[in-house]
């Protein structure tokens, strides 16, 4: 018997691919599209949100500017952690020994603050914050929790952005050898993120200026160092009224190095009155980025 020939082609290909049912390749690519335009949407519904939550913020710092504006009077805020009005000192009445022990000598406020509406609006009040060159120009709060203004602004809000507050264990007064005020290093550039750019010499050299209003007058201060720590508490709970104490931080300050720091003590002593501003540095949550200026006593001030 003859063999029968196979009609299969032998061109054919052997291993030939499953047929795709008609419209599958489609369907895939809808669904492609459709993760995507999920994507995209949440991306913009989450950017909208924090340009929302921004320009919120920057609302109230407007609102909390207005209230800050030109005052008939200024009044002592009560103090935030007695609950009863400081006592009242004018700026051009000689201070006694003990408000220029660490050479404070306020002179009159070169801007008209309203702390009456500021202690109204938040009686944890206790001085205005401007540090020219930047967009650091802010009430400062305290009270009796180093962590509630992280959370809070200065109207009461829940607020990442916080407000910007000093330690709990500052004087209110100022009459501390160190003050130190905190704020959050924001992505939208608000509250202390403009801080960094001090690690630029040519910025530093330029604006190196602090201003504190207080309702009793002004503070200024000369930047002098400008560096990385880690997360710790500057004052580690040292007394710095004791002389061998304030030295000791003064050396720890001199001797600070790496890329970003610049420090110079020149004239800087145990005489002296220190402000320290403190931010987080981004990306690196066991640092802290620190600003340090001494205190310039107003011409004419008195020998202490």
């Amino acid at each position: 018997m003859a063999k029968q020939i196979s009609s299969t082609n032998s061109n054919a290909e052997p291993h030939s691919e499953t047929p795709q049912p008609p419209g599958a390749p489609k369907k895939k690519k809808f669904f492609v599209w459709i993760v995507i335009a999920v994507i995209c949407i949440t991306v913009i519904v989450a950017c909208g949100f924090q340009l929302g939550q921004a320009g919120r913020e920057r609302q109230r710092n407007e609102q909390v500017k207005e209230l800050a504006g030109e005052a008939p009077s200024s009044v002592r805020p009560k103090s935030a952690k007695t609950g009863e009005p400081e006592a009242s000192a004018s700026a051009t009445s000689t201070p006694s020994k003990k408000t220029i022990y660490y050479g404070k000598q306020k002179k009159e406020n070169e801007r008209e603050i309203n702390f009456t509406e500021l202690s109204e609006q938040n009686p944890d009040t206790v001085a205005w914050l401007e540090v020219p060159g930047t967009n650091i120009d802010y009430p400062v709060v305290t009270t009796t929790d180093n962590d509630h203004y992280l959370h809070y602004d200065f109207l009461g809000k829940k607020s990442e952005h916080g407000a910007i507050y000093m330690d709990v264990s500052c004087d209110l007064n100022f009459e501390d050898p160190v003050s130190i005020f905190y704020g959050h290093n924001m992505k939208d550039g608000t509250m202390f993120a403009d801080l960094h750019k001090f690690s630029d010499p040519e910025f530093l050299k330029e604006h190196s200026l602090i201003k504190v209003y207080t309702p009793e007058g002004e503070m200024d201060y000369r930047i002098f160092a400008v560096y990385k720590n880690d997360d710790g508490h500057l004052l580690s709970g040292r007394n710095l009224r004791n002389p061998t104490l304030y030295q000791e931080f003064l050396d720890e300050i001199a001797a600070k190095e790496g890329p970003d720091a610049q420090v110079d003590m020149t004239g800087i002593s145990i005489r002296d009155s220190l402000l320290t501003l403190s931010t987080c540095v981004r990306g690196e949550d066991e640092n802290r980025f620190v600003i340090q200026a001494v205190f310039i006593a107003p011409e004419g001030a008195g020998d202490n």
